[in-house]
């Protein structure tokens, strides 16, 4: 009997603690990439290319549909590779932090966006709600998510 107790409080403390952690926000300073365009050399260079890290096409902001995400690039020690969130500055849109970049740091997130001059629209600052970590979300073809791409 003490142990089914015990099992109970700790089932029930893991519990709170893990959904506590998942609706936690977090402010991070947004910029963007983009993945068409006009590109130089170096531009192409930085800019990483049509895909992720784990070889799925990016999805940018302005090709989101119902159903679909967006991919994102985060510092995999603040926002695991594999996270689903929300961005409160975006209502209604699903972001997968599926890429990594050089420059992104710390508290920074790099959206996808489709062309330079969206990247420039962006806000500075969003506020991110991690909404469920899925573990080698790699093996998921399109994270699970189905084939809804607008443009490509």
């Amino acid at each position: 009997m003490k142990k089914l107790v015990l099992a109970l409080a700790l089932t029930l403390i893991w519990s709170t603690f893990v959904e506590a952690k998942q609706t936690q926000e977090i402010k991070l300073r947004a910029t963007g990439y983009y993945i068409s365009g006009k590109m130089t050399a170096a531009e192409r260079a930085i800019e990483g290319g049509t895909k992720d890290r784990f070889g799925n096409k990016l999805r940018p902001l302005q090709d989101y549909m119902f159903g679909s995400y967006v991919s994102i690039a985060t510092d995999p020690r603040i926002i695991k590779s594999g996270t689903i969130l929300t961005i409160k500055e975006f209502p209604n849109v699903i972001f997968v932090a599926c890429d990594t970049g050089s420059a992104i740091r710390r508290n920074r997130v790099d959206i996808c966006c489709l062309t330079k001059k969206q990247t420039y629209e962006l806000p500075e600052y969003v506020h991110a709600t991690p909404i469920a970590y899925i573990h080698n979300i790699q093996q998921y073809p399109n994270y699970g998510f189905g084939d809804n791409i607008a443009r490509r």
